[in-house]
């Protein structure tokens, strides 16, 4: 639910104490965010709002605000709301569950709760004030746990649960405990477990790509050679084939390289490195090729974006430990240092039209978002900039128009 208004914040520490009665109201708080019954069931809240089905123009501007998806450590998050020209933050728009991710359309954040809550919520993007929040569970006996939302237009989107062997049809607009419309069979993909951990979505050239990351529940949630990219057709919302994967694994978005039909996508492997990095597809031929590894990168990739060159930045964190880097990387194999290993608790970087960079840094008393010069990795930042509880691990970090 929301919290009126926003409060600001110096880029000052935390105390101890501070953070402790921080943890403890958000987990009292998250329990709503986390829209779950007294029997534990998903339910809906939140009023619903008129919206007139068709397509949503695209924004062209440049960003002016970058959304922050925050997390205390288990117990709750909440939504941070930076302004890119004056860097003030507006802290707790909005708390949500622990494990969160957003997506912008039509003017709104769309918040995805993802694992034990399974329900999306949705911010005005101007006044942040709540206006739908909606179950997102298939079934009363049935989880979710929704990874990504694809839309087409205000009346129809898929949705990806990780803990099922479908892709979801959503009418977000229909009235509240309505919003599934269909489903799209992928246990096909499945291995043994029989779920395939379907995860990012991409749209390219008419046709849905969805990352199949095949891990084996019973053993670890280690992958299951091989993993797929799956591809489905939303004229018939149908899976119409799928493309084994030159490595295991995919994790995080599906990053469309400009000016051509390829993806890039974050191999994980079985984390210790092996078979890791940095994976370039070719929907149109249906191959795909490991064109970086995590030795190259010098570790397993959290996050990266790719520029209009085909270069990017990516954090990094060495296997099995949680030290991160930041690196400059460009697709033809090159490789410089940024940040050095361990200088920050990193987790998401993104590109700022202007040629910043944000990048999370989740330190337990001073959680926050610093800011380099894309071209020289010089921090622009005297000390993070303040975002209430700690960036999120997965997927955190949104770049959206300024505030009318």
């Amino acid at each position: 639910m929301t919290r009126g208004g926003s409060r600001k914040a110096r880029h000052t520490m935390r105390d101890p104490e501070t953070a402790l009665a921080d943890g403890v109201l958000v987990l009292l708080l998250a329990t709503l965010a986390g829209c779950v019954g007294p029997g534990g069931e998903a339910v809906d809240a939140g009023p619903d709002v008129e919206v007139v089905c068709g397509p949503v123009a695209q924004d062209t501007g440049p960003p002016g605000r970058l959304i922050v998806m925050t997390e205390q450590y288990g117990s709750g998050g909440g939504v941070t709301i930076i302004d890119l020209e004056t860097l003030e933050p507006s802290i707790n728009v909005a708390l949500t569950h622990d494990d969160v991710t957003a997506r912008w359309y039509d003017g709104r954040i769309w918040i995805l709760n993802r694992f034990g809550a399974d329900n999306i919520m949705i911010l005005d993007g101007q006044s942040y004030q709540l206006q739908k929040q909606f179950s997102v569970r298939p079934a009363a006996s049935q989880v979710c746990n929704p990874h990504d939302l694809l839309f087409f237009d205000r009346c129809r989107a898929y949705l990806s649960c990780y803990e099922q062997a479908r892709v979801y049809l959503l009418d977000p607009a229909a009235p509240l405990g309505d919003e599934i419309v269909g489903s799209i069979d992928l246990s096909s993909l499945a291995d043994g477990d029989g779920i395939p951990e379907v995860s990012y979505m991409a749209r390219v050239g008419g046709l849905v790509y969805l990352a199949v990351e095949r891990l084996d529940r019973a053993s670890g949630w280690s992958p299951v050679e091989p993993s797929y990219l799956a591809v489905v057709d939303p004229a018939t919302d149908t899976l119409v084939g799928s493309m084994a994967l030159a490595a295991t694994n995919p994790v995080g978005p599906l990053v469309r390289v400009p000016s051509t039909e390829d993806l890039v996508v974050a191999a994980g492997g079985d984390w210790t490195g092996e078979g890791a990095g940095l994976l370039r597809i070719d929907t149109g031929a249906g191959t795909s090729e490991l064109v970086l590894t995590s030795g190259d990168l010098g570790g397993l990739v959290s996050s990266f974006y790719l520029d209009s060159g085909g270069c990017g930045h990516a954090v990094v964190m060495a296997p099995q430990t949680y030290e991160t880097a930041l690196v400059r990387f460009c697709l033809d194999g090159t490789v410089a240092p940024c940040v050095p290993m361990g200088a920050h608790e990193m987790t998401a970087v993104a590109l700022v039209h202007d040629g910043r960079l944000v990048v999370t840094d989740r330190a337990y008393l001073a959680p926050g978002i610093r800011i380099y010069d894309a071209a020289t990795c010089e921090e622009l930042t005297q000390e993070p900039i303040a975002t209430g509880f700690s960036p999120g691990f997965s997927d955190p970090l949104l770049l959206v128009p300024a505030r009318r």
